[in-house]
């Protein structure tokens, strides 16, 4: 918009013009990855008295408070991403947006909860054209799909569900690890203290499964086998094992340096993934690629969301060198939320990472603590050098990668699975346009005489 002002006037003036022109960040890209809601216990030892008789939904169900934490991030989203930033669309687009889910049913309904938290009876849907007529359809309910893939091939949601035998191997060389040894070693009466009650044998790795059937039976008030004090230890343990066992805090072993090759193999195909995505945005924006085969479903693409569990998180986070910054101790809760944001800035291409950390938080900024992008003075961090920074932890073909049981260390960075070039490494002038730039011309007049 240009705006020019001359003011005739019969005296003697100095005339003086000159431009300014105003440049704003623009946002290209969102994509958010958030843990299931509230569930139920996806199993427990054999002294409990609340077995899956005692879960009206089953194992590992997805509950109502589940069902609420996931319609409150929804709406934290419809918030950020179309009230606040003007970004996405005030009703559904089916062009706009794309939610994928891992194969459980938890992560699934997840989905359709937030969808339901973003976009239901925002604006009024017209019958006959956005939804049936039907005496039973809910009023002004527009579905929307959620796409998955089975979990024995997804390398991207999931990190422990298919099978992956180096993941495996990390982990027992891992458990050599002098750290993980002592762990073992300083809480070996209290580990037979627990077995004893729970009716099974209890290890450092299935410490978890304890820890987490107890948490979920105190939310639900049910009554338990573990006293408070026992279960204060359980958790302080665990937190210690699930860094442990996303390779973080351990010595090398045989030459394992167990803080690369465990996020690579667990954490770097969500990762790359997301940076993908963005890679592909990038290259279509440039208006000879917008006409490629591979542009047409990202030329309008704005929203891609991943519905998954807090093992994926902590994978992500791990990948990024930010897991024990963003959370020093153990997993996300339920309904934890990253979000990957991709902006247009007038130095280039740049990402913003916002946490969530429950379903009643707010978002921050958690940007300074991925690699590359600490000690920036801006909230925002270069595309290029974060982009830098995860191809240490680029998985390749993670399929392929997850059947070296053999290498110390890998580096698959001579693959490529993407149709398209990587970003650009020019710098200086945004890659793309110079997002709501604006330039007014202010003509000011020095009066003289008056």
């Amino acid at each position: 918009t240009i705006v020019s002002c001359n003011i005739m006037l019969e005296l003697s003036v100095f005339i003086v013009s000159f431009v300014v022109t105003v440049h704003c960040d623009n946002l290209i890209m969102v994509q958010p990855i958030w843990r299931h809601g509230d569930r139920s216990p996806t199993t427990t030892f054999p002294n409990d008295p609340n077995q899956e008789s005692a879960w009206p939904l089953g194992w590992g169900q997805l509950t109502p408070i589940g069902m609420d934490q996931q319609v409150s991030l929804g709406n934290a989203l419809y918030e950020e991403y179309v009230v606040k930033n003007k970004f996405l669309s005030t009703s559904l687009s089916f062009n706009e947006m794309y939610i994928r889910s891992t194969d459980v049913n938890r992560t699934l309904i997840s989905a359709y909860c937030n969808l339901i938290g973003m976009y239901y009876n925002r604006t009024k849907a017209v019958v006959d054209e956005d939804y049936p007529a039907h005496p039973r359809w809910p009023p002004y309910l527009v579905p929307f799909p959620v796409h998955t893939i089975s979990k024995d091939r997804d390398y991207i949601g999931d990190p422990l569900a298919p099978d992956c035998p180096r993941r495996d191997w990390l982990l027992e060389m891992s458990l050599r690890a002098p750290e993980f040894v002592k762990l073992g070693d300083d809480n070996q009466k209290f580990l037979k203290e627990l077995s004893d009650i729970c009716g099974e044998t209890i290890d450092l790795i299935k410490l978890w499964d304890i820890r987490d059937v107890i948490l979920i039976e105190k939310l639900h008030n049910k009554s338990t086998v573990i006293n408070d004090t026992m279960y204060a230890q359980i958790a302080v343990i665990d937190d210690q094992v699930e860094n442990f066992e996303d390779g973080l805090g351990l010595s090398p072993v045989d030459g394992i340096d167990f803080a690369i090759e465990v996020p690579k193999v667990k954490g770097g195909g969500i990762l790359w993934s997301i940076l993908d995505h963005f890679d592909l945005k990038l290259f279509c924006l440039e208006s000879n690629n917008s006409v490629m085969p591979q542009c047409r479903w990202m030329n309008s693409l704005k929203y891609f969301a991943y519905s998954a569990h807090d093992t994926t998180l902590t994978a992500l986070m791990a990948a990024m060198g930010a897991k024990q910054k963003i959370i020093p101790f153990g997993y996300p809760t339920y309904a934890a939320c990253l979000v990957f944001e991709l902006w247009n800035t007038t130095s280039g291409p740049a990402i913003r990472v916002l946490f969530r950390r429950n379903y009643t938080a707010d978002f921050e900024e958690v940007t300074h603590f991925i690699n590359g992008c600490v000690n920036l003075s801006s909230n925002k961090c270069p595309y290029q050098r974060m982009h830098q920074s995860a191809e240490t932890f680029y998985p390749g073909d993670v399929e392929t990668l997850c059947k070296d049981v053999t290498s110390t260390s890998t580096d698959m960075r001579h693959q490529s699975t993407t149709a398209y070039p990587q970003i650009p490494t020019t710098s200086g002038a945004p890659l793309i346009f110079q997002s709501a730039a604006f330039s007014a011309f202010i003509t000011v007049l020095l009066l003289r005489g008056i």
